[in-house]
């Protein structure tokens, strides 16, 4: 996961992305999993109650990358809420923004790599990978 500052000022745009990198043997590989991709974003208030979980579907879509060739995984806002969540306004806003903006505060980013080595085969070899940043928003 690449973060262009682990310190930003309130309402501008975070720069975070993921860098995916097959470095298998095999000259090639697929992973199998959510349409969008095998990467998705979380996204969680360390000091507060806001919690945005990735959302991936169950598509079980084939996802390519040959060995040793970074490939560059945007941030995109994935998830879900209730209407009638004490937080739905922030929710709202958030998911109607395409860029990443964070009021103040303590806020974690979370990357999310998961999916299946071998074709929709449940119980298979897997790729499960989580890795986490913390931001100041100020």
């Amino acid at each position: 996961m690449r973060v262009g500052s682990d310190a930003v000022d309130a309402g501008t745009p975070i720069d975070i992305s993921a860098i995916l990198t097959w470095e298998g043997v095999a000259p090639a590989a697929t992973i199998w999993g959510s349409a969008g991709g095998p990467v998705s974003f979380s996204v969680a208030q360390i000091d507060g109650d806001i919690k945005v979980m990735a959302a991936m579907d169950a598509a079980c879509a084939p996802h390519g990358y040959t060995r040793l060739a970074p490939a560059a995984i945007p941030f995109v806002k994935s998830g879900g809420y209730s209407a009638d969540d004490p937080n739905a306004g922030f929710y709202r806003a958030y998911f109607a923004d395409p860029l990443l903006r964070l009021p103040e505060g303590n806020w974690r980013v979370t990357a999310n790599v998961s999916g299946y080595l071998k074709e929709c085969e449940i119980g298979g070899p897997e790729v499960s990978i989580n890795l986490e940043a913390e931001l100041l928003v100020r």
